[in-house]
């Protein structure tokens, strides 16, 4: 069965060697936001970076569109699409054998949640948002998890800076700065 907790471990050990490998792959370079980029049905988790100054170019080139086209927080405007990142799938992960092959073997599918409660989404009714909407549990938890470790470990952090999670053409996303 699919359990969510199994993931937390691994994940977390992704979250703290990618900003680690970044900043020595390019030292020169202040990030401003850090986020997972995630497409489960796809079987896909990215790491992701950005930078100040293409985040202001992102902002400034769909502001006319409205804010549901750029993120928004206390200290200001920001590019909250992975896709658009200086640093985009800097760090990929395919997860076709873990994800895709469980989500598609099982109807309705069956899992673990994080707090080891058994659970079921019926994949024709929730589409590929009901599994979205699980991963990004883990996601979520994770950033959390890892927040301290990223303020305190992050040589070329900007000020301000993010950590994020963006679910693929979906409606999960989060920012939290850090």
């Amino acid at each position: 069965m699919f359990d969510l907790r199994e993931m937390i471990a691994p994940y977390r050990s992704l979250v703290r060697g990618t900003p680690e490998q970044f900043e020595r792959e390019h030292g020169e370079v202040s990030w401003s936001c850090f986020a997972f980029d995630s497409a489960p049905a796809h079987g896909r988790l990215g790491l992701n970076f950005d930078t100040e100054a293409n985040s202001d170019i992102i902002v400034e080139r769909f502001a006319k569109n409205g804010p549901a086209w750029f993120g928004e927080d206390s200290v200001g405007r920001f590019n909250n699409n992975c896709a658009d990142f200086s640093y985009c799938r800097y760090c990929d992960v395919y997860l076709a054998e873990e994800w895709v092959e469980p989500w598609e073997a099982d109807s309705p599918f069956r899992y673990i949640d994080l707090y080891g409660n058994s659970r079921s989404v019926n994949q024709e009714e929730s589409g590929s948002e009901g599994f979205n909407s699980i991963i990004f549990s883990v996601l979520t938890r994770i950033r959390d998890l890892e927040l301290d470790w990223v303020r305190s470990n992050s040589r070329n952090r900007a000020s301000p800076a993010r950590f994020g999670i963006q679910m693929c053409d979906s409606k999960f996303e989060d920012f939290t700065l850090l």
